[in-house]
């Protein structure tokens, strides 16, 4: 009566025990990056939590940034990579031209989604966040705007001072010029003053020598 008891204890022993499946969840790009805007050229790191990470083996996820508005093509993504589930975050590289060139990069809406393989089939997005191309600068807020003025008239200002400058300086060397001019003036107008005076009667001496003494009349 114990054997077949014991038999029938030990077959459930020998069955394929049943592994308990895992969950992915809570895939993050960072608060601060929702509904944010990411350059072309950048890079987005998507991170997810994993329960009974044991379960995991080397499974591979499969992450791409996708346009918001079509979730049915499979071909509509900027880029994607292959990675191992239990990394729990990569880096996924927003190329200057999309995989799909047909997306675009003007503010647009997009995700990052994750797909876990078979059995689990576990499909996450990422909040929202836009994308715009290479060389993009966002708007001046009105603050900024006042203060580039402020630079501006500064700048100006600045520029308009060493003008004056400059030019005071040109008449500061003029001036000096001048008085230069002036003092060779009042030189030269005292030597010929001084010539004119003595002049005629060097000239004068030097015709009463070349004519000799004057005959006086009886």
């Amino acid at each position: 009566m114990d054997e077949p008891l014991f038999i029938l204890l030990a077959v459930p022993s020998f069955l394929p025990k049943v592994r308990a499946s895992y969950f992915i969840q809570a895939l993050d790009i960072g608060d601060a990056f929702c509904n944010t805007v990411f350059i072309a050229g950048t890079i987005i790191s998507p991170r997810w939590a994993i329960t009974n990470m044991t379960d995991v083996g080397d499974d591979t996820c499969w992450l791409a940034i996708r346009p918001s508005w079509n979730n049915v093509d499979d071909n509509a993504y900027v880029n994607g990579v292959h990675v191992r589930c239990a990394f729990t975050s990569t880096n996924i590289y927003i190329p200057l031209t999309p995989f799909n060139q047909s997306l675009p990069y003007n503010g647009s809406s997009y995700i990052v989604r994750l797909i876990s393989p078979a059995p689990n089939n576990i499909t996450l997005d990422s909040c929202p966040f836009q994308i715009e191309a290479q060389g993009w600068q966002p708007p001046m807020s009105e603050s900024d705007k006042l203060a580039q003025q402020a630079n501006n008239i500064s700048e100006q200002a600045t520029i308009i001072s060493q003008k004056a400058n400059d030019l005071a300086n040109q008449a500061n060397k003029f001036s000096h010029d001048n008085l230069k001019i002036a003092i060779v003036g009042i030189v030269l107008a005292v030597f010929a003053t001084v010539v004119a005076s003595i002049l005629p009667q060097i000239l004068q001496n030097r015709y009463e020598r070349r004519q000799g003494p004057v005959a006086l009349p009886l």
